[in-house]
């Protein structure tokens, strides 16, 4: 767990290099002391400026998300801005690795979009935008596959090159490839470690996405992700405690089937399909006979 304002420090001290690089520097809001956070609060969530003679940016941070606005036009009260990055933050399941790859995320797109050097490993495909929480609990929305790898990569902050690299080999997020070569192993190795820390902040963001996800995004969780399990007791037996009422009998049930002849025998073939065979052509039987 972290401060929003913690937070938010740290980000605008990390931040200050690539402003440095492209000549922004935060605006400071009135009321608002040398060394103090550069932001506003008006009830619900913290604003930040960045301003510059060739554009500016405006960070928001509230509602357990991070968006960042850009406008080629200098701050004023009337500047037009548009959203370029939204990073899902939950402070109350946020750490320094949260808070550094926030920043890493930021500093990437403000470099993109104000200069003309690219990194190597942005992104040139726009990444999808998750679910809210917020559309969640108003009923609006369920959460997607989107959003749960949005989530995960939070978690497992190293696999956020390979979320990336997934959209710009396809030009579309896939789900399955990603959640069963990337997460999947990651996700086993945290169950393997049974470290209650790390299991809670895995269980408590499963169990959150299955309980109001899509029927997709279920099946994502309960076969490609946890399905690794493999029907493993130990590991099972690991997780028990950690699961929803939910999700805790599907889990079981899946891996139950995974572990019968029949569920061994679909593993295998998913893992080995046959040969493509093209239908043989089908000779009539009123075909005249040379």
């Amino acid at each position: 767990m972290i401060e929003t304002t913690t937070a938010l420090m740290q980000i605008t001290k990390n931040l200050q290099g690539i402003l440095d690089e492209i000549g922004f520097e935060f605006v400071i809001p009135d009321g608002v002391g040398k060394g103090e956070l550069p932001a506003v609060f008006d009830g619900k969530g913290y604003t930040i400026i960045a301003n510059s003679n060739k554009g500016s940016a405006k960070f928001l941070c509230g509602e357990n998300k991070f968006t960042l606005y850009i406008s080629n036009e200098p701050y004023s009260e009337t500047t037009e801005y548009v959203p370029v990055s939204t990073l899902l933050f939950e402070p109350e399941n946020a750490d320094e690795k949260d808070v550094k790859f926030i920043s890493n995320e930021i500093e990437d797109t403000l470099r993109s979009k104000f200069t003309t050097k690219k990194l190597e490993q942005h992104s040139s495909k726009k990444m999808p935008t998750p679910v809210s929480k917020a559309a969640v609990k108003s009923g609006l929305a369920e959460f997607d596959s989107v959003s749960l790898a949005n989530r995960l990569t939070l978690i497992y902050t190293d696999l956020r090159d390979e979320y990336k690299e997934n959209v710009d080999r396809y030009g579309r997020f896939l789900a399955e490839e990603f959640f069963s070569e990337h997460i999947a192993p990651a996700v086993l190795e945290t169950i393997k470690e049974n470290n209650p820390q790390k299991m809670k902040k895995l269980f408590n963001l499963l169990n959150e996405v299955y309980d109001n996800g899509s029927t997709d995004v279920q099946d994502m969780i309960a076969v490609t992700i946890l399905g690794v399990i493999d029907n493993d007791q130990v590991l099972l037996a690991n997780c028990l405690e950690y699961m929803s009422e939910t999700l805790c009998p599907i889990v079981i049930n899946v891996n139950w089937y995974l572990g019968s002849r029949k569920g061994k025998k679909a593993k295998k073939l998913l893992k080995n399909p046959p040969l493509y065979q093209p239908p043989k052509d089908k000779k009539s039987l009123f075909a005249k006979k040379d």
